[in-house]
């Protein structure tokens, strides 16, 4: 873990601990390697589950990992 993708888990803590209803999330794991960002999210999903908070996560990344905790999704495409 570098100390880039270390000051992710402090964030995601803290956002947690405060109990939101919704978690904006705005490429917050965008410095994350990616076998390490897919488990943070596997993770706290369940945390967040469990709590009831919902989650905007906004993201490049849109590999099954990450997809199958989505609900709902909006794409945008430029053409």
């Amino acid at each position: 873990v570098t100390g880039v993708q270390t000051c992710a888990l402090p964030i995601l803590l803290r956002a947690t601990v405060l109990m939101p209803r919704l978690l904006v999330l705005d490429e917050t794991l965008v410095s994350v390697e990616p076998m390490l960002r897919h488990k943070i999210v596997d993770d706290f999903s369940a945390i967040w589950h469990s709590l009831g908070v919902g989650v905007l996560l906004i993201s490049h990344d849109i590999s099954p990992e990450i997809s199958r905790h989505v609900v709902g999704e909006i794409r945008l495409d430029r053409k």
